[in-house]
């Protein structure tokens, strides 16, 4: 049943505009940084080698950072497309359980999210080969920082991003709430690595960060500008301990999200609405109408409204009859006679 839900996601995402859109802007302004003067990513180096092993993988930290919100809408609208569409009514009653339906979205969801990260190697090598590129600021392709900087830095980053938009999204109703969670989550936690790097807590710091920027930083504090030019980053030291922090609290955050998940209808508490605005009702057509008709909650009980006195009188059907079938009981016991109604003939 995984296999199903993720093909089924993956295949809704590969149709999807927003997907290409992404990819062609990563690959357009990756593209213009190495092949015109545009566009240009300054690394440490002060950016004279435009393809260095240290630029890509600083361009897969930066872009990856700083567009967290643009990857998040994949696992957000994963995670409530069926209360969008007002569809959760038919999926909560089949046959899919409740881990392959939440694993399997989160993964496709996730996966199409790295998927425009890939435009950043994609940009640099077309951008590299351009005959109109000045040789002297460009070297020989790096294919482990390549590697590196997708496997060490953007999968782990997008594997955050997409755990924590997921899970809020399938606690918050509304879309514009979980992106003001991820943006005060975001400067929160950034504000606070700033805060302990500053006072010379650099392990906590880099540990803080969830994008191991600090944990870069630390480990080429001492570079020269050749080896900016000419090494890449490794994943030892700070960046190894920060991303195996970071993809363990990860996972741990989606198992417990996948254990306290129940199929429930997000509903609110409102006395009245009108019928056709609740999704119950817009699976009925027959039944839109402009009349406002109560909702009463599931521990409302419904009191009948006929008494002993209704029975008693002779003249009680001249009124309605709040309980359906009260008018066939109160003629059956006229007809019976039954003692205690005052209906036997005189």
């Amino acid at each position: 049943m995984f296999k199903a839900v993720f093909l089924f996601e993956l295949r809704f995402w590969l149709r999807s505009r927003l997907l290409y859109s992404l990819l062609l802007t990563t690959t357009a302004i990756m593209f213009l940084s190495m092949a015109t003067e545009i566009i240009r990513f300054r690394a440490a180096d002060g950016g004279q080698i435009r393809n260095s092993p240290y630029t890509i993988q600083f361009c897969y930290q930066y872009i990856s950072s700083f567009g967290f919100l643009i990857f998040a809408s994949f696992p957000i609208a994963a995670a409530s497309r069926d209360h969008t569409y007002q569809m959760s009514e038919i999926i909560f009653t089949t046959s899919v359980s409740r881990l392959s339906w939440l694993l399997g979205r989160f993964a496709a969801a996730g996966f199409t999210a790295l998927i425009p990260l890939g435009g950043i190697s994609i940009g640099i090598l077309s951008g590299s080969i351009m005959p109109s590129n000045d040789p002297s600021q460009f070297v020989a392709i790096s294919w482990p920082a390549h590697l590196l900087g997708l496997t060490a830095i953007a999968v782990p980053n997008v594997l955050f991003i997409a755990t924590i938009a997921f899970v809020i999204s399938l606690r918050v109703p509304k879309d514009v709430l979980v992106y003001i969670t991820l943006a005060t989550l975001w400067f929160s936690i950034d504000l606070g690595s700033d805060l302990l790097r500053h006072h010379d807590h650099t392990f906590l710091a880099a540990m803080l960060d969830p994008f191991g920027s600090v944990a870069v930083s630390h480990q080429t504090r001492y570079w020269t500008a050749a080896e900016y030019r000419a090494d890449y980053f490794t994943l030892t030291g700070y960046l190894l301990w920060n991303r195996l922090f970071w993809t363990v609290l990860s996972a741990l955050i989606l198992t417990l999200a996948c254990r306290r998940f129940r199929f429930t209808l997000r509903s609110s508490r409102l006395s009245t609405t009108t019928v056709g605005s609740s999704p119950a009702y817009d699976l009925i057509p027959a039944a839109r109408t402009d009349t406002a008709v109560p909702v009463f909650p599931s521990r409302t009980r419904l009191r009948p409204a006929v008494t002993a006195r209704n029975f008693g009188n002779r003249d009680s059907d001249r009124g309605p009859m709040p309980i359906p079938g009260a008018d066939f009981y109160y003629r059956r016991c006229r007809n019976a006679g039954a003692p205690g109604t005052r209906l036997q003939d005189s």
